[in-house]
């Protein structure tokens, strides 16, 4: 509003005729208020002169302020600024004040301040943040003020504002040389809010998570490395959306999605849920099929919903059908007639509400019950101002279990006030909604902001400060800054994020839409409208999927331990030891937690992840143990891994899981003495689904095929390995066919492509678990085994020759071999003489 003042004498508005000449000059003192004053004060407001400072106060509210009837010619001073000296005393409760120019055809340009950083003793400069060529604000054509004809000046006090001024002044200069403050209070790199907010993230945002990793023994996993990777926050990151957008696909809307899921894990439908668009006012893209669609897309790709709005009580806001009872309420003053539209109205509001509710279906996560009750009072002036906690209670009882939020605007774009009107009334607002026993969770704050509505940090969280006194959760629903400055844009963005981030009862945030092609400010939006990511966009991104976004690796040390600090939120934590890794999805930490963890290899029990073996060994249970391995996941085996199962009598090894994936080598580990029958099927594997096969597949002493069956894998037994005769026994006779088939790969039973001694050997050594210095397999080492080692002495030989350490000669080494493990109960046990006896007498046959 532009303040004329007061009318002064004849004789005083002559003598201002002057235009006071600054043509060339570096600075013009518009005041110095030594033992001078306004020419006039408006509003209540009062001044008290001073040798040095002029001290301006009222008591009652923040509007007002004094002026100066002096004529300048300011057109050198374009690029110049306003400088002001001033000192908050301790009684002053206003944010800001304003200076303002006036010319001669009644424009008005306005520069604001804060007072925020001026002290109760000793002056502080302040310098305006736009230059005079630039008014922040103003009253007309502002931003053609005729600087070569300003008639007067005025310092006005803070505009609605409900609190006292008390304010004195030193200077007001207006200055070439004067350096641009910075972009908003707080700006500054090492502005003391900083550090604070640091320190509340770290301990409000983030927790500690300890680990402890035992091996399949219960003994502690040492050197395993550890990988903490968040996927999804706890804190709400949202945008406002266009459900028609959603819906539709195409190649636009495909890449409109994708931005979706890439920056956000919540979205607000931006209109599509307002009471006209629902009843088809607003045509086909805004009707109940395209919201049901967008609906559904969204719970299908686990975002959260805000429900964008349910009652917005200002008459542009509602549909037809209820302007038109409004309208007829107003003509008419029938007490009867207006006690009935009251109540078809009424009757209307809880229809919507409850039709509503069925329509999203339980997919909304909160509501925005009421909308800006502040400037929309239409429905509130016919019902009084307790419907509005009637609203809550009619919401409550269509969606029991979803936060309801009182929504507004004006509360933190303030312009730096942490006072104002606006919220005052906001603060009356809801608790007047508690005291009416209203249904109220949560209190949402608008954060549309342009150059001149920009609230420094500091004040940002003073203001949150007062709100969260309710105990209610509080959101930033609506965020956006409308400049073409993207270098301030990406700034503040960084700043308020860090700020709410850093409130502990803060719980979400809501960016009021991403793309320019699909924003009500297209300068607001973080993608242009080729998609390619501005400045505030890529301080976002910083923020919110970097710094804020757990990325950790450390390893356990000797107890088996590991630690990190994390964002609250659901984290995949990867252990990986020896080739194998294990996946822990979907880990939430919205405390400090520990865990207990155990590594996959040598355990018998249930695992609640994902195991994925590319080159290490896994043995289920453990040698000498029969288990169980339960994934609650999958297992996926790859390249030169190998999976071990133990096969007993008594039982064998099984591995449960979600999906298998079969590859690398399964090696079946078969206990000595059991023979299961050829024909014989084992199932060791249990899983919904299996893709896949082993490249090789090895069981000790059997011929094995594998075979599926369901959910079911296994092995069918084919032959025991060795019994070349197929008469389902190890005998000697084995070893003669072994004998005769030399060279021939079909006889291979190490796996190396050829049959030579050393299958020979694995076959007695191992399969037919010989002893040594059985040279005729009877299982005995006797006198016969000896007359046969001594009827071959020194001649080329197998096993059935004498030659027990397959070095293919029957020499005093196999003679020491068949020593060391002679004896039966029938046969002394060889002594020192007798050795000498027999090694005597092998020597004789050799000469």
């Amino acid at each position: 509003m532009l303040y004329h003042g007061h009318v002064r004498s004849a004789l005083a508005i002559a003598c201002l005729t002057a235009t006071t000449a600054v043509a060339g000059a570096a600075e013009i003192t518009l005041s110095d208020f030594n033992n001078a004053g306004f020419d006039y004060t408006f509003d209540n407001f009062t001044q008290t002169l001073g040798p040095d400072v002029l001290r301006l106060t009222d008591t009652s509210d923040g509007w007002g302020g004094g002026g100066m009837n002096d004529a300048y010619d300011l057109s050198a001073f374009a690029e110049a600024r306003i400088v002001v000296d001033a000192i908050a005393n301790p009684d002053n409760r206003v944010d800001t004040f304003t200076i303002e120019l006036i010319d001669t055809h009644g424009n008005s340009g306005k520069w604001d301040f804060a007072t925020t950083d001026l002290l109760p003793t000793g002056s502080t400069r302040l310098v305006a943040r736009k230059t005079l060529e630039n008014p922040e604000s103003g009253i007309n054509d502002y931003q053609s003020l005729d600087l070569a004809n300003i008639t007067k000046w005025q310092l006005l006090g803070q505009w609605n504002s409900p609190s006292p001024v008390d304010l004195s002044f030193d200077n007001v200069i207006i200055s070439t040389d004067a350096p641009p403050p910075p972009a908003y209070p707080g700006a500054e790199p090492d502005a003391p809010w900083r550090a604070e907010a640091a320190a509340r993230i770290e301990q409000h945002r983030k927790a500690g998570l300890s680990l402890i990793v035992t091996a399949g023994n219960a003994a502690p996993a040492s050197d395993v490395t550890v990988r903490v990777d968040m996927t999804r926050h706890d804190f709400t990151w949202g945008t406002a959306a266009a459900a028609w957008r959603i819906e539709e696909n195409n190649a636009a809307s495909q890449t409109y999605k994708d931005k979706l899921h890439e920056n956000f894990n919540a979205v607000t439908l931006e209109n599509a849920l307002k009471w006209p668009p629902l009843e088809g006012e607003w045509g086909h893209r805004f009707d109940k099929q395209t919201s049901a669609a967008a609906l559904d897309w969204l719970s299908d790709n686990s975002f959260d919903v805000r429900g964008h709005v349910q009652v917005w009580p200002g008459y542009d806001n509602l549909p037809g059908s209820v302007r038109t009872k409004i309208d007829a309420f107003n003509s008419t003053a029938s007490a009867t007639v207006r006690d009935q539209l009251r109540a078809e109205i009424q009757t209307l509001i809880e229809d919507h509400i409850t039709e509503l509710a069925l329509h999203t279906d339980g997919t909304i996560t909160w509501w925005d019950m009421v909308n800006e009750t502040r400037a929309n009072r239409d429905l509130i002036e016919i019902f009084g101002e307790s419907e509005v906690a009637h609203w809550f209670n009619l919401g409550r009882q269509a969606n029991p279990d979803t936060p309801l939020f009182l929504n507004d605007y004006g509360i933190l774009s303030s312009g730096g006030s942490t006072n104002s009107n606006n919220q005052q009334f906001y603060e009356d607002q809801i608790q007047r909604i508690i005291d009416d026993g209203g249904a109220i969770d949560g209190i949402g704050f608008q954060a549309h902001f342009d150059e001149n509505s920009i609230t420094g940090p500091a004040a940002i969280n003073t203001i949150l400060d007062r709100y969260a006194a309710f105990g209610l959760d509080l959101h930033i629903t609506e965020f956006d800054l409308d400049t073409t400055d993207e270098e301030l844009q990406a700034q503040y963005t960084r700043d308020f994020l860090t700020i709410i981030f850093a409130h502990p009862d803060v719980d979400a945030f809501t960016m009021w839409g991403l793309w320019e092609d699909a924003h009500w400010k297209p300068d607001a939006a973080m993608y242009r409208n080729d998609w390619s990511i501005k400045p505030n966009g890529i301080a976002y991104q910083d923020l919110v999927l970097n710094q804020w976004w757990t990325d950790e690796q450390t390893s356990t040390d000797a107890e088996g331990q590991a630690a990190a600090r994390v964002f609250l939120g659901t984290h995949t934590i990867t252990l990986e030891h020896r080739g194998i890794t294990q996946t822990y999805l979907g880990v939430n930490i919205d405390d400090d937690t520990s865990l207990d963890l155990q590594l996959a290899d040598g355990y018998d029990g249930t695992i609640h992840a994902d195991v994925t073996n590319t080159s290490g060994r896994l043995h289920v249970a453990g040698d000498g143990i029969i288990g169980r391995l339960s994934l609650a996941g999958s297992y996926t085996q790859i390249d030169d891994a190998t999976l071990v199962l133990d096969l007993e009598p008594t039982g064998r090894d099984t591995l449960f899981a979600d999906t298998i994936h079969l590859g690398g080598t399964l090696e079946l580990r078969v206990a000595f003495g059991y023979t299961p029958a050829p024909g014989t099927p084992l199932p060791i594997f249990f899983a919904n689904q299996y893709t896949g096969a082993f490249d090789d597949v090895f069981a000790d002493r059997l011929v094995v095929e594998t075979y599926t069956a369901g959910q079911l894998f296994g092995v069918n037994v084919l032959a025991i390995l060795g019994d070349f005769n197929l008469d389902q026994q190890l005998t000697a006779d084995d070893v003669d066919i072994l004998l005769a088939n030399l060279g021939n790969p079909a006889y291979d039973l190490t796996r190396d492509n050829t049959a030579d001694h050393d299958d020979l050997h694995h076959l007695i050594t191992f399969l037919m678990q010989g002893t040594p210095g059985d040279a005729n397999l009877d299982h005995t080492v006797d006198l016969l085994d000896l007359s046969i080692l001594a009827a071959n002495f020194d001649t080329a030989g197998n096993w059935t020759a004498g030659d027990f350490n397959n070095d293919n000669s029957i020499n005093l080494l196999d003679l020491s071999i068949l020593a060391a493990n002679f004896g039966r109960s029938t046969i002394p046990e060889p002594g020192t003489l007798t050795a000498l006896l027999l090694s005597t007498t092998l020597c004789r046959r050799r000469r």
